[in-house]
């Protein structure tokens, strides 16, 4: 994955808790992000062609060498999760072995709760990591490809993250890091641009300690050069700063009244859907909903509204497929009636897009009976469990219902413990000591 992906939520919408059996639920609000930015229009670098690049075919290797350390790993994982789980029945107190389907259902649990270290790896794994390390490198340094640029700089980020080491040694590494963003957008490269942008607007800070300052006006550059390339993600990310931020005494921008800087915000968030940008396209459906004041906006019709919504759905958004998956599960919101069917469809699409939520809530509709909808609890399960897996800690709290209860899997005490034992037991931890 090239983008790495600013941390503000940019999203209007949030959910709240979840419990068994029952839907998520939902309120919409507009975020506020209170940081300043600009909007200073600057000249777009010329775009090197990548198919030019004679580093491709380097690049090429490097990727076949990911996906077989991709599908070597998969099978590594799948014997370590048997081998922990055998080892975590034999020191159990219990007389009997859970149900044959625990093993099955958990091989991602241990992937989460119990990280592998390099020691751990196969050798086969080792080697293949050394010879993909090797081809990215080559591909970036020698042969400075705008993707493995990109790669390697996101690559040496997470190093960074993972490691203790001397702050003035992470400086060094976050300004080659910075070099290799700057040079992939040079080169053409919108994610280069994009995550340069990224950098240097969020900063950088080891254990507390300052390493980068954010510099707002530099990052604008980056950022301003991503959108000449036609970079959606960057149209949207700096329309909702300048729509959203309202500390006028930090703003960077001087020369406008912050009227205009709301309405520049809002081209350029209209400009991003315009290209059919997901979240952009959601955003104004929410915006639009509520209306603004200060733009002299009213609330849009509930009509408008569902046809903003149904584009950002159809754009393949997956906070808009849960919203209008909730609004079809309540009918709350006109003119969405109730509709079960549909409301399942949506959360399910959202859950394909790894909408933790939504897979809670579909699997909440199956898990009960629902006029138009066939009652699965095994279906139910599986859906907990994609929850779970993708961070949901009510995901992981409903599989253990579901093995409690014999809800959908064969019941097992011993396995909800497992579970309990591995997924929740930080978060029962967290709990105790506050």
């Amino acid at each position: 994955m090239l983008r790495r992906y600013l941390s503000y939520c940019l999203r209007p919408v949030v959910s709240q808790s979840r419990h068994h059996g029952r839907l998520s639920l939902f309120v919409h609000h507009r975020r506020i992000i209170k940081t300043p930015f600009v909007t200073a229009s600057l000249s777009s670098s010329s775009a090197a062609s990548y198919s030019s690049n004679p580093g491709e075919s380097v690049f090429q290797e490097y990727l076949q060498a990911e996906e077989k350390i991709r599908l070597l790993k998969e099978e590594h994982e799948k014997k370590r999760s048997e081998e922990l789980y055998r080892a975590w029945q034999q020191s159990s107190q219990r007389a009997t072995n859970p149900k044959s389907t625990g093993v099955a259902v958990i091989k991602t649990i241990v992937k989460q709760a119990n990280k592998p270290n390099d020691e751990e790896l196969s050798k086969d794994i080792q080697l293949w990591e050394q010879r993909a390390t090797a081809l990215l490198q080559e591909a970036a340094l020698t042969h400075e490809h705008p993707e493995a640029l990109v790669r390697l700089a996101n690559q040496s980020l997470d190093a960074i993250s993972e490691t203790t080491i001397d702050k003035e040694v992470i400086r060094d590494q976050i300004h080659r890091i910075l070099g290799y963003y700057e040079k992939a957008c040079r080169l053409g490269s919108k994610e280069g641009c994009f995550n340069h942008g990224n950098l240097v607007w969020m900063g950088f800070t080891s254990k507390d300690t300052p390493i980068l300052a954010p510099v707002p006006k530099l990052a604008l550059d980056s950022f301003q050069k991503a959108i000449d390339l036609g970079d959606t993600d960057s149209m949207y990310f700096v329309g909702v700063v300048l729509l959203s931020e309202e500390d006028e005494d930090k703003e960077v921008i001087q020369t406008v009244t912050r009227n205009e800087r709301k309405k520049m915000g809002l081209e350029f968030i209209e400009r991003a859907a315009a290209l059919h940008h997901p979240g952009a396209l959601y955003y104004l459906s929410i915006f639009y909903l509520n209306g603004n004041d200060e733009l002299g906006i009213p609330p849009c019709s509930p009509q408008e509204f569902a046809e903003r919504l149904d584009a950002a759905v159809d754009a393949g958004d997956a906070e808009a497929l849960f919203l209008r998956g909730h609004s079809f599960y309540y009918g709350d919101t006109p003119p969405y009636p109730v509709d079960y069917t549909r409301a399942l469809q949506d959360f399910l699409a959202a859950a394909e897009l790894g909408h933790a939520d939504a897979a809670i809530s579909a699997g909440a509709i199956l898990h009960q009976p629902h006029p138009g909808v066939e009652q699965d609890q095994r279906r139910a399960f599986l859906l907990y469990q994609q929850a779970g897996e993708l961070g949901s800690k009510e995901g992981w709290r409903n599989v253990v219902a579901c093995y409690v209860n014999g809800e959908g899997v064969p019941q097992s005490h011993e396995t909800a413990k497992y579970i309990a034992e591995t997924m929740l037991k930080e978060e029962d931890e967290m709990r105790t000591s506050n």
